[in-house]
């Protein structure tokens, strides 16, 4: 029997994976500052990063989740509020600041790959207050020649972590990103959505296995929601019945000059 190119090289990854944790355990220092903790402790945290993140534990936006100003009298943030947006619903477990910032860049950039079950487990937490049924957990796709040389897809890890607490099987090649497009750090709200317009697909029977199931989509950071609301596109006209999303981190709200008195 034949083992499609694609699961060997997973499979093998996972076994390295298991191998490196025997060796190094990742329990062992704190994920955000690195000092050495005991393996008992919360999302293998010290108690100051565990109390120094900012939670997303207060008002937040009725529509993708993004973290509200404490002053802030509106139930959706000022991007829900101006765009359409095809996801049902989203969620986020900390806000992006400081530290959120080193962690996310520790587990992107500097070969981190176990960070993506930690954060997977601080995502499953913060779902498990919310009524969600899903039938597949996906990642937002990666471009092929980045994770190449990345050597992992982030969300892809958090989706399969998240798929092992939360009992709801994942698909990581089911939704694809077919073309490269721009680093979107300093796009605007307008020139995102532009940039991302076209650049997902479904892989070949892709449309029977989304047709009227619920998708949980994962990814690490939200921002505008560009990249999620494509995603979300692709997949409803696909007939999926809806598409809500999970994100480790979101930024924060931005707001008018009619809204804050600037």
């Amino acid at each position: 029997m034949f083992v499609e190119k694609d699961s060997l090289i997973r499979m093998c990854r996972r076994a390295m994976e298991i191998f490196k944790e025997a060796l190094f355990p990742s329990n062992i220092y704190c994920i955000c500052c690195g000092e050495a903790i005991t393996p008992s402790m919360l999302y293998s945290l010290c108690d100051g990063c565990l109390k120094n993140l900012r939670w997303a534990n207060h008002a937040s936006c009725d529509k993708c989740g993004k973290p509200l100003q404490e002053d802030y009298w509106r139930n959706l943030c000022t991007d829900c509020r101006e765009t359409d947006f095809h996801f049902k619903r989203g969620y986020s477990c900390v806000e992006y600041g400081m530290f959120e910032k080193m962690m996310l860049k520790d587990y992107k950039y500097h070969g981190r790959p176990y960070l993506g079950d930690k954060l997977a487990w601080i995502m499953a937490d913060r779902l498990e207050s919310e009524d969600i049924k899903a039938d597949w957990i996906l990642p937002v796709p990666m471009e092929r020649s980045k994770e190449k040389k990345r050597g992992y897809n982030q969300a892809a890890l958090m989706a399969r972590g998240l798929s092992r607490r939360m009992g709801i099987p994942w698909e990581k090649d089911l939704l694809l990103r077919h073309r490269k497009t721009q680093v979107m750090n300093n796009l605007s709200p307008s020139d995102r959505r532009e940039n991302v317009l076209g650049a997902f697909s479904l892989k070949s029977g892709g449309e029977d296995l989304v047709r009227g199931r619920k998708i949980l989509m994962v990814d690490d950071i939200y921002t505008t929601g560009s990249t999620l609301n494509e995603c979300s596109r692709v997949l409803l006209d696909a007939g999926a019945e809806e598409v809500r999303f999970i994100c480790f981190a979101a930024g924060s709200n931005r707001l008018h000059w009619e809204e804050d008195g600037s």
